[in-house]
Formats: structure tokens, C-alpha cells, sequence
């Protein structure tokens, strides 16, 4: 996971990799451009299953981002909560 944004990315969870349905908390905030190797990361299974990553600004505003897989094209959207 990697933090694409202009600011840190805190407060961070992620949907569950292994296609469950449950949430995941991350234990630390990334900085602008840095990213964090998920445990178990697998992308035959992501590529059947929505990923989902909501965290916070320094500001205290929510963001969502969404990766899909369709017809073979990773498509991601961006949205602030």
C-alpha cells in the first residue's frame, strides 16, 4: 500500500487481503510517497475481490480508496468521506 496523497495518511484500515470481509488496522501512519508491504499479499486473490483503504489527513478529513480488477484492468477510485 502506498501513500499517493500531498499529506501523511493516518489512522489507516484496509479491507481484509485474503478476500474476507472484515476490516484491518494498520499499526503506523505513512508519509507522503512512502508504503507499507502487506503480509500475505497475494494478487491472483486480489484480483477477485474489492480492496478497500479508508484513513485520515493530518487535517482530520476521511478518506476511501478503492481497487477493483475489470476485464483485467486495475481501476481505482478516490473519495473523500
Amino acid at each position: 500500500m502506498e501513500n499517493q496523497g500531498f499529506g501523511p495518511a493516518m489512522n489507516i484500515r484496509h479491507s481484509d487481503i485474503g478476500g474476507g470481509g472484515q476490516f484491518r488496522e494498520n499499526v503506523r501512519a505513512l508519509a507522503k510517497a512512502d508504503f507499507i508491504i502487506l503480509e500475505g499479499f497475494n494478487i491472483d486473490v486480489m484480483r477477485n475481490h474489492v480492496f478497500t483503504a479508508e484513513y485520515e489527513s493530518l487535517g482530520g478529513r476521511r478518506y476511501r480508496t478503492v481497487v477493483q480488477w475489470r476485464d483485467g484492468i486495475m481501476r481505482t477510485t478516490f473519495r473523500a468521506l
